[in-house]
């Protein structure tokens, strides 16, 4: 007798648990209802083009410009200017929104209608960029004396921004590449104070500032400490 109970348990435990398992439910990308649709599964498509910008000479590549997009993806651009980007899209056709940018350029956005892999070029607009210059001094006995040597650093200016310059033995320095606005010039030199007329930076730095607004010239008085 219990020989036979004992069997009969081990036939209703491997009954309950052969009725306790649930079939997996489809879910990601493509699943619907815990169904899978083929025709749902994302699609990958290939876009690429150039990203160029304008001159006198004509259109030039821009490399070192970043892309992106809505969608996902991004890209940088190579010494040609070409960039390319895998979109992976349930349906087509799609409208994208491409996002063009670099150091120096006006960012673009352009919204193009996806109907598979397609070539697309984007245009950047170069932003005006000017001169910062002018002489450094000391004042000895009411005559400006000028000050050679002097290190100026421009966070903002320079074709990649972080450019430095250094004033000559007539205290004359220039600084090539300033945008239009606020740009402030970092002074430094042994055995001078802070310029006359700075103030502090975000990180506590003495700096002198230079609205440009075109080709700005910008003297600079220092005081031996």
């Amino acid at each position: 007798m219990t020989r036979v109970v004992a069997i009969a348990l081990l036939l209703f435990v491997a009954i309950t648990a052969s009725g306790c398992r649930h079939p997996a439910i489809p879910t990601g990308p493509g699943a619907v209802n815990g169904v899978t649709d083929p025709a749902r599964l994302p699609t990958a498509y290939t876009v690429s083009g150039f990203v160029l910008t304008d001159t006198q000479a004509g259109d030039v590549p821009v490399d070192g410009a970043r892309v992106d997009t809505n969608v996902g993806g991004t890209s940088t651009t190579l010494t040609n200017g070409r960039y390319s980007i895998t979109l992976h899209l349930t349906s087509i056709p799609r409208v994208v929104e491409f996002l063009a940018s670099r150091w120096g350029y006006q960012t673009v956005k352009s919204s193009v209608t996806i109907t598979g892999d397609a070539d697309i070029d984007l245009h950047l607009t170069r932003l005006p960029r000017y001169t910062i210059s002018g002489f450094i001094f000391e004042e000895s006995n009411g005559v400006a004396v000028p000050v050679p040597g002097v290190q100026l650093y421009c966070d903002a200016c320079g074709e990649y921004g972080h450019t430095f310059a250094y004033s000559d033995d007539h205290g004359i320095y220039s600084i090539e590449g300033a945008f239009e606005g606020n740009n402030t010039l970092l002074v430094k030199k042994e055995g001078y104070l802070a310029p006359v007329g700075s103030a502090p930076d975000r990180s506590g730095n003495q700096v002198v500032s230079a609205i440009v607004l075109g080709s700005t010239r910008l003297d600079i008085q220092l005081v031996h400490k």
